[in-house]
């Protein structure tokens, strides 16, 4: 979630909501922390920790380009960036790490009505650990960043939605903010699935 600028927003417009909040980076936890005490939306965000993938329960290497605060382009374990690429980073540790599906089947979280996933190139991976979870018809749609360019990614998340029963809505992306305009994130968008009727 870095430093929490979508789930501050769900947390502020919806009334009833719980938002569970990932992410594993040190540098963001902490200003992900204090973003929600100020906001006072303790009660409604929780925040999770642990880095999600495919292997479940292991520590594993995490990677951070930058040692600062609300950077994003984190890698765990594969050390690959938003391109599919090998990143380069200046920041390294180990850190626990599991796939969704251990996390629901041991109760910790409850089925989810709605998901956003953006991890920075490793989207698809994180949906191979947790092919028992996006199956389940509780959940109603699901927002995953893809770079269309990164074509592993790309064809195994198109591929695990329609196995798990979701269609492609739409794919969105603020075109006015200019972060699209560079080459390298002219394939980036955010791709909207939701249950097939």
């Amino acid at each position: 979630s870095n430093l929490g600028l979508y789930s501050i927003y769900a947390a502020t417009k919806i009334k009833n909501i719980e938002v569970i909040s990932f992410e594993p980076s040190t540098s963001n936890l902490r200003i992900l922390s204090r973003n929600i005490s100020i906001n006072h939306l303790e009660k409604k965000i929780k925040i999770f920790q642990v880095p999600l993938g495919i292997q479940k329960g292991n520590f594993l290497e995490f990677q951070e380009t930058k040692f600062n605060e609300g950077e994003s382009n984190n890698s765990i374990d594969k050390n690959i960036n938003f391109e599919g690429k090998k990143m380069k980073s200046t920041n390294k540790y180990q850190i626990f790490s599991t796939n969704i599906d251990q996390i629901i089947d041991s109760q910790i979280l409850d089925i989810p009505d709605y998901i956003k996933i953006d991890v920075d190139g490793v989207e698809h991976l994180i949906l191979k650990g947790g092919i028992k979870l996006f199956k389940n018809p509780k959940i109603l749609e699901i927002q995953i960043e893809i770079n269309e360019n990164h074509i592993d990614q790309y064809n195994n998340v198109l591929k695990i939605m329609n196995e798990c029963s979701f269609n492609f809505k739409e794919k969105k992306r603020n075109v006015s903010s200019g972060y699209y305009d560079p080459k390298k994130y002219s394939k980036c968008y955010n791709y909207y699935f939701t249950r097939w009727n």
